[in-house]
């Protein structure tokens, strides 16, 4: 298992009573290469999910899918190209492939860090569309002061 990241959640309603006092989680994504026979050896327990599949990169990226996990996976496709990169270069391969290298890495990386600046992501979840609905706030909003202390 390849750590990818750590990702910090809040919840502002959970599952336990009292169920809106919410809660917090912090979750670490994990990358791990499986085998064709490793793939066709999983099983998900059926009474926890009513169905399963595999998905594709642009899928995922382009999809309904959680921010978080869409984040997991660039942050994954930037530590990949960066691995690309560093290869490259240890096999002292020409400048031309290294700066092709670099200048993907670069992008991959801002791709993986384009919310970085922008302040803490709130996801609302609409019910009835389905869909995730993103805004940030500074961090002083969300830590419950103003700009210049207390």
């Amino acid at each position: 298992f390849e750590v990818i990241g750590s990702y910090s959640m809040t919840w502002a309603m959970r599952e336990q009573a009292p169920a809106e006092h919410g809660t917090a989680d912090i979750s670490t994504v994990h990358h791990l290469v499986l085998q064709p026979e490793e793939e066709a050896a999983v099983k998900i327990d059926e009474k926890e999910y009513a169905e399963s599949r595999w998905f594709g990169r642009d899928e995922i990226l382009l999809g309904q899918f959680h921010p978080i996990l869409k984040q997991a996976l660039r942050d994954l496709q930037a530590k990949t190209m960066y691995r690309m990169l560093q290869q490259a270069v240890q096999k002292q391969a020409k400048d031309s492939e290294v700066s092709q290298l670099a200048r993907s890495f670069v992008a991959t990386a801002q791709e993986s860090m384009a919310f970085d600046d922008k302040g803490v992501m709130q996801v609302d979840f609409d019910e009835e569309s389905r869909n995730y609905a993103i805004s940030f706030k500074d961090e002083a909003q969300v830590c419950g002061y103003k700009s210049g202390g207390l």
